[in-house]
């Protein structure tokens, strides 16, 4: 599989993710996919395979009245013996509720971060958000 495979994976999941549509999330993601969300050095949300993404995605969706990811950047990472593509993403979105003791419904959040995509079997195996 090619970078450019590759990037066309990551593009599909991002639009996906910002037209709210968990299904189409899903399908460029392997049965087994990891997911990893990092934010301030601390592990903040965690999902294996289909299943558990697909929850933790309708939850997060739910949280936010719109949201917008913007792709910056991919460039290729080494981390232990994964290998993949590292997207330089930009955030935006306004909270549908109150998250407990912090931004409330209504409200804007602007986030930059990376993502780190590894891929097995045609299809993205991992996803770790940092923020």
């Amino acid at each position: 599989m090619d970078d450019s495979q590759q990037r066309k994976l990551i593009e599909a999941y991002i639009t996906a993710y910002n037209a709210f549509d968990v299904g189409a999330m899903l399908k460029p993601l392997h049965v087994d996919v990891e997911f990893r969300n990092i934010a301030g050095g601390q592990t903040t949300h965690r999902a294996t395979g289909l299943e558990a993404f697909r929850k933790l995605a309708e939850a997060g969706a739910a949280m936010f009245a719109e949201r917008h990811q913007t792709l910056r950047s991919l460039s290729e990472f080494r981390d232990d013996e994964t290998t993949g593509l590292r997207a330089t993403i930009s955030y935006r979105g306004t909270l549908a509720r109150d998250l407990p003791g912090g931004p409330r419904a209504g409200e804007k959040i602007a986030l930059g971060g990376t993502t780190d995509f590894s891929f097995r079997d045609g299809v993205i195996a991992t996803i770790t958000d940092r923020s």
